[in-house]
């Protein structure tokens, strides 16, 4: 229950409703709907429309049900240290003005002695000091060199981690919940995988991302289709592997979108928006990615704590398939229409 809602009710009978239409849903508006038949309650506190889910959660309890799960769940950002804060911006503006050279400017910031998350912050901003232009460039990147020069170096500093066996990989193959023939999954090919080592073997997914060029950034189909895929990669992979939960990314340009594929009760799993960052499109653009230290940390945390395998032994009552493509095709048109109102209409578009 969130305040007099029985959440759990609701979310079902929103998807009853969804069954019972007559014509085919469009998806742009739609958004809620296509996540619903995946047995996924889509949260994100700052959307531009939900109204295909209105009729079940007013915005008031929307907006509640978005700070239960935040509290069951023990999602919040934390306090980041201003001594943190003051000794890397002022590496980076001693880089930026040519003070130092770059690899002084990154062997100070290794040399921090700082704890586990914040060193995690820290080696982000590293690694985009030795990959981004000193001068932001006025052509437009491709999604091979925005991948590879400016989120790849980003998320590798957050999530990469050899010595732990976890590796951020740029895979376009199938999950390994899809190779393992985990029941009905995605087939699928997510741009980003984040999996960990089981002896030899690459075993575990605790997280997918999507990247679209910022070309795409008005195309609210395309943009919907990817996030609809990175959460149903999320979602087979808590099946499949038993996890508490996964992450999810999507990015668009240098805007990145985070996310988390929670289960909190039988059958309705929650994907949460935790938030969004902008990559640096330059060394000079630094000091604005050290401004969401709070809450990269809190997606820090959150993967850390949260997206590893259970504790609880794996329950299947709990759990829902994930429909075919042909299936939801019945349900969902492919038409295309920008003017159409999105929840992943941002307010910059």
């Amino acid at each position: 229950m969130v305040q007099s809602l029985d959440v759990t009710t609701a979310f079902f009978n929103f998807q009853k409703s969804i069954l019972n239409n007559k014509w085919k849903l469009t998806l742009e508006d739609h958004m809620h709907s296509a996540m619903a038949v995946q047995s996924i309650l889509f949260l994100a506190s700052d959307q531009y429309n939900y109204d295909d889910i209105s009729t079940y959660f007013n915005q008031t309890m929307y907006a509640a049900t978005i700070q239960t799960i935040e509290s069951a769940y023990g999602i919040k950002k934390p306090r980041f240290p201003m001594e943190t804060i003051t000794k890397t911006l002022s590496v980076i503006q001693d880089v930026s003005s040519n003070i130092i050279s770059r690899a002084k400017g990154i062997r100070q910031l290794m040399d921090l002695d700082l704890p586990s998350q914040q060193t995690k912050f820290v080696k982000s901003i590293i690694q985009l000091m030795g990959k981004l232009p000193r001068h932001q460039i006025s052509n437009d990147i491709n999604e091979s060199e925005l991948g590879s020069r400016f989120i790849d170096p980003f998320l590798c500093g957050l999530f990469d981690d050899p010595d732990q066996g976890i590796f951020l990989r740029w895979t376009n193959e199938l999950t390994l919940e899809a190779r393992k023939d985990c029941g009905p999954t995605t087939k699928n090919r997510p741009d980003i995988c984040i999996t960990s080592l089981h002896g030899r073997r690459l075993s575990i997914s605790h997280g997918f991302g999507e990247v679209k060029s910022a070309a795409f950034e008005s195309n609210h189909f395309f943009l919907c289709k990817d996030l609809l895929r990175v959460a149903t990669f999320c979602k087979d992979a808590l099946d499949a592997g038993n996890m508490e939960a996964v992450l999810g990314i999507q990015a668009i340009g240098r805007d990145i979108y985070f996310y988390v594929l929670l289960l909190p009760t039988n059958g309705v799993y929650v994907f949460l928006e935790l938030g969004k960052v902008q990559v640096p499109n330059c060394i000079q653009d630094l000091p604005k990615l050290v401004m969401d230290a709070p809450l990269l940390l809190l997606i820090i945390d959150v993967f850390e704590r949260l997206c590893t395998l259970s504790p609880h032994t794996l329950d299947l009552n709990r759990h829902r398939p994930t429909i075919d493509r042909s299936i939801f095709n019945q349900i969902f048109s492919t038409s295309q229409n920008r003017k159409r109102l999105c929840p992943l209409q941002r307010s910059n578009n």
